[in-house]
């Protein structure tokens, strides 16, 4: 053999070797792609998964807000003839624990919005400012509903309106809310508000 055929041989040779090297580097990039395409699908039906039962989670915590506002409308208008046994109170604040913490989970800068509003709620019923304190509770329930006992205070308050500016009445109502509405309630307000009582 002489050389220039020694030389084409060997040329052939390493196309030869550079063929199969690239066709090796072609299937694998097609297998990982087949991967990639497979592992896309996956989540993708995973993600559809998460998507229905994070919105079969807002829906049952919108039933559970809705079940526990009727809770609190029937007893708003029937505390003061027939006060709710302990039992009763424990099941509604299990129950308003739960939608909280659904809350929590699905929401975080409501329930944020909704703890600042609530602690203002507070911090101004210890100043005597009632109308201030009305504006929070009822604003801390509009941006999270059911959220503590923003509702009830809220209601109590809209419904002592007329007597705000009566220092009897002041005292009525903060009794009324440490008695009946302070679950969860900011616990340095709550403690300002029964020495309040207390004078």
């Amino acid at each position: 053999m002489n050389k220039n055929n020694t030389l084409s041989l060997l040329s052939l040779l390493l196309m030869l070797c550079f063929c199969g090297f690239a066709y090796y580097l072609f299937s694998k990039v097609e297998k990982e792609k087949n991967k990639n395409e497979l592992l896309t699908k996956e989540l993708e039906k995973k993600e559809a998964v998460i998507k229905n039962l994070l919105d079969s989670n807002k829906i049952i915590l919108a039933q559970s807000m809705e079940a526990n506002r009727q809770l609190s409308d029937y007893l708003v208008k029937n505390t003061e003839n027939f006060p709710p046994s302990d039992t009763l109170k424990k099941i509604i604040e299990r129950s308003e624990k739960v939608a909280t913490d659904a809350l929590r989970l699905n929401d975080l800068p409501k329930y944020q919005q909704a703890t600042k509003l609530e602690q203002e709620g507070f911090t101004a019923l210890s100043q005597n400012k009632f109308d201030v304190a009305l504006d929070k509770f009822d604003k801390a329930e509009k941006v999270s509903p059911s959220f503590h006992m923003a509702y009830e205070i809220s209601r109590l308050l809209k419904k002592e309106k007329p007597n705000f500016e009566n220092p009897e009445s002041q005292k009525n109502i903060k009794e009324k809310i440490i008695t009946n509405y302070s679950w969860r309630a900011p616990k340095e307000q709550l403690i300002i508000l029964k020495q309040q009582v207390k004078q």
